[in-house]
């Protein structure tokens, strides 16, 4: 009888770590196919964000990084620069609005990583001086588990004969006990794929304008 029971137990105990091992595979495991983020975006808080704020000095017109950051041929994956051991950005795929610089306010995307993650992304303010978008539908789960939603902008200003850029990354924690834990996540992975970005941009419109 004891035997039966010990035997018992450990299949009962079996089951529930194989159960469990099925919902953490299935948890951390990239969806089978995009999400489709169709329903309203989340609304713009006023405050609550954990915020990183990066700029660079450009040796050019406004107007010169401006169009060189917007030329159709330089796509997201060729901008953002993550470090190596982060999953990078292969492509996008247009859901709503226009791709016309200037009248993107509105404009949503999907962005893909090489994980097979995603996340939605829609621009909400497109002029030569302000680009502000947001990011939303994280399907990475410490992202989805921790992240609201973020909001990022970038400014061109005037500074000499030069441009200042700055780009500030916000994000929205879902709980106050997960505050420090995004703010790990921003010194950790933003601020380094921040930096060697706007680095990025810096050397291709120098360049550009050097030729």
């Amino acid at each position: 009888m004891a035997r039966t029971m010990r035997r018992r137990r450990l299949l009962i105990t079996g089951s529930a770590l194989t159960v469990a091992l099925a919902a953490a595979a299935w948890f951390l495991t990239p969806p089978l196919s995009p999400p489709s983020y169709r329903g309203e975006r989340p609304e713009l808080q006023e405050d609550g964000y954990v915020s990183r704020t990066h700029s660079v000095f450009v040796d050019a017109t406004p107007a010169a990084v401006h169009a060189w950051v917007n030329d159709p041929a330089i796509t997201l994956e060729d901008l953002v620069d993550f470090d190596e051991g982060e999953p990078a950005v292969i492509g996008t795929t247009p859901l709503a609005g226009s791709e016309e610089t200037g009248q993107r306010a509105g404009f949503r995307r999907r962005v893909e990583f090489e994980d097979g993650h995603y996340l939605a992304e829609e621009m909400l303010v497109d002029t030569e001086e302000r680009f502000q978008y947001m990011v939303w539908g994280f399907t990475r789960p410490a992202q989805r588990i921790a992240v609201r939603h973020g909001v990022a902008e970038f400014t061109y200003l005037p500074e000499g004969d030069g441009t200042r850029v700055n780009w500030t990354y916000s994000l929205l924690p879902t709980a106050g006990v997960l505050r420090s834990s995004v703010e790990s996540f921003l010194d950790s992975t933003m601020d380094p794929m921040m930096t060697a970005t706007l680095e990025g941009i810096r050397q291709g419109v120098e360049s550009e304008s050097a030729s």
